[in-house]
């Protein structure tokens, strides 16, 4: 009765994650999930505090990413989902407030220089495609290797078993990941592998155990 439940609970742990990624997909990390890139160049010395102090003044609680625009740390590059022209302005006025040396009095120009790039949505399929094969052939090996445990039980009951057990080990995790709205990038994919392939052994050894 109690293994019962648990299998009912882990079923519809799955289900609810297959609409999740059905109705929302999943949660793309910030990175790949399409924003609006500055590129503030400076001709001069400048701290990166400073201008990440500005950036949340006028973005607000809009999320965003700053850093230094290369390892010459000529620059900073801010890296936010939306960004209006009016918002532009008054973060261009603020680092000339900051920096008025920056200002040619001759050419009535700026040495601020903002340079605005979209950077598109990256596709959920397009991140995790190159990891499929890797997904694939952890999956038959482990699900050789649990039909070479589970052998007594004949060779499709065991093969049936295994295949169940791999294919229910990657459904919980894809699900746990939607469900929990972890966002998805490079690290989680490869940590998934990781996790994926210890919990396969690790469901293995409990049902050999509990089956001798």
């Amino acid at each position: 009765m109690k293994n019962k439940i648990i299998i009912v609970l882990l079923a519809l742990v799955i289900l609810v994650g297959a609409f999740i990624i059905y109705k929302n997909g999943f949660n793309l990390d910030f990175e790949y999930s399409g924003y609006k890139r500055m590129n503030i160049q400076f001709s001069e010395d400048f701290i990166l505090d400073d201008v990440d102090k500005m950036a949340k003044e006028v973005l607000g609680d809009a999320e965003y990413r700053i850093d230094y625009i290369d390892e010459f740390e000529a620059g900073v590059v801010i890296k936010v989902k939306e960004i209006s022209e009016e918002q532009v302005k008054t973060l261009e006025s603020k680092l000339k407030e900051k920096y008025p040396s920056f200002v040619h009095e001759e050419e009535d120009t700026t040495h601020v220089i903002i340079q605005e790039l979209e950077t598109p949505a990256v596709n959920s399929y397009d991140l995790i495609r190159e990891y499929i094969m890797a997904v694939v052939i952890t999956a038959v090996i482990a699900i050789i290797f649990l039909a070479i445990m589970f052998y007594k039980l004949g060779l499709l009951k065991s093969f049936g078993i295994s295949s169940m057990v791999v294919i229910g080990v990657l459904a919980l995790y894809v699900s746990a990941i939607a469900i929990l709205r972890i966002p998805l990038n490079r690290y989680v994919i490869s940590a998934g592998l990781l996790v994926y392939s210890l919990s396969i052994m690790g469901v293995a050894v409990y049902l050999k155990t509990k089956k001798d």
